[in-house]
């Protein structure tokens, strides 16, 4: 085997994740060449490939020639699949921790201390103005978290849409009002993200998605997301009230399986199932009101 060179950071090369289901399959990607025996690329680009995180494969097609790199560039590069032909949306967005840090940072009320808002807008090389300064609780000086995030949005945008959260989200001028979740820059549902690409063009989309996925992992280092054991746990009576209802609808199926055959009744499919739906129901009723048990996610200061 030649080797005519080894890769170099900036090559282009395409990725691809079998089956191949659609076109955003196999997209090409700039190489950065890094330590291990790993492939690595941003999360933001795993619900195209379908790709998830339990030792999935992947093939690397390494372009040899000049044209055959630029035509890739032009057809195959990531930021030109952002919107699925399929039905016209972002395939391409945020997921896991990327929405958790854009719901810490755009819920109202939320203040980045001076520090860590700098130190979060140095992590995209961010060289443009700052937000205002307002003063916390304790009088140190914070920035918004929903001005940090209007810093990286276009001022042409416009738009009014209701979060997952059922929170009403208005972004006027690039300035955003109203907490971010999946509906706003998740994969397969960002509409702040497909605005922006169908508004300014891949180029911009790609930029935009870049600099929230690193803001949002920031934010998430800097306030924390984080469940306690005992978030997890259920009390005694509701434990007894789901081992009651076990047992009552264990007792009423070996009561059918002692019955078969030994009636004249026409058997038939399904008998068992009403006291499969009554443990359900009870064991949904108590999940229900153990989660209403105040506050199941803590903020980190």
């Amino acid at each position: 085997m030649l080797v005519e060179r080894h890769l170099i950071d900036g090559d282009v090369a395409i990725f691809n994740r079998q089956p191949s289901l659609h076109r955003m399959s196999m997209m090409v990607h700039e190489v950065r060449v890094m330590q291990g025996h790993t492939f690595r690329f941003n999360l933001a680009v795993c619900t195209p490939y379908n790709a998830d995180f339990d030792g999935d494969e992947m093939n690397l097609h390494v372009i040899q020639s000049e044209e055959a790199r630029a035509e890739a560039k032009i057809l195959m590069r990531v930021q030109e699949h952002i919107l699925t032909p399929r039905y016209g949306g972002a395939v391409i967005g945020g997921i896991h921790d990327h929405i958790s840090g854009a719901y810490l940072l755009s819920r109202p009320g939320t203040l980045i201390s001076v520090e860590h808002g700098l130190e979060m807008l140095g992590n995209i090389g961010w060289t443009g103005s700052l937000p205002e300064v307002v003063k916390d609780e304790n009088g140190r000086d914070s920035f918004r978290g929903q001005d940090i995030i209007s810093l990286i949005i276009p001022d042409n945008i416009h738009l009014r849409f209701r979060s997952r959260s059922n929170d009403d989200v208005v972004v006027k001028n690039g300035s955003v009002e109203g907490t971010l979740d999946k509906r706003a820059i998740g994969a397969e549902d960002g509409r702040l993200l497909d605005a922006i690409v169908q508004t300014n063009g891949p180029e911009m989309g790609a930029k935009f998605l870049d600099e929230f996925t690193q803001l949002s992992i920031a934010a998430c280092t800097a306030l924390g997301f984080t469940t306690g054991i005992d978030d997890e746990d259920l009390s005694p009576e509701s434990l007894a009230a789901i081992e009651q209802a076990n047992a009552d609808a264990r007792k009423l199926v070996e009561e059918e399986l002692a019955a078969f055959g030994k009636t004249v009744r026409v058997t038939k499919p399904g008998r068992v199932e009403p006291q499969e739906k009554l443990w359900k129901k009870t064991s949904w009723l108590c999940l229900t009101k153990e989660s209403k048990k105040p506050v199941t996610l803590q903020r980190m200061n």
